[in-house]
């Protein structure tokens, strides 16, 4: 991320972030928020990927995951956000792409 696109985001918000193995993974709280944020700043989502992260390990959830690099411009963030919204039930971290 550059220090542009941090500016436009909530301030404090990308502090919450737990750092696995370099990423930045986000409770799903945070994680709407952050995408809310992007959607006001006009910052596109490319992707948000899904881990499950306990004691020792981070595993990646594919089947939660999804690649929004080739959507419209016009259409990806509101498909990150039905996207997102649509796991709230889930115990997983989630890492935004933009």
């Amino acid at each position: 991320m550059t220090d542009d696109i941090e500016s436009k985001l909530i301030v404090g918000l990308t502090d919450k972030a737990i750092i696995r193995g370099g990423l930045q993974l986000y409770h799903y709280k945070e994680a709407v928020l952050l995408v809310e944020s992007c959607i006001k700043s006009n910052i596109q989502i490319l992707g948000i990927d899904a881990f499950l992260v306990r004691d020792g390990y981070t595993q990646p959830i594919m089947e939660h995951s999804i690649d929004l690099s080739s959507y419209d411009d016009a259409c990806r963030n509101d498909k990150a956000y039905q996207f997102l919204m649509s796991r709230k039930n889930l115990d997983l971290v989630y890492e935004i792409v933009y």
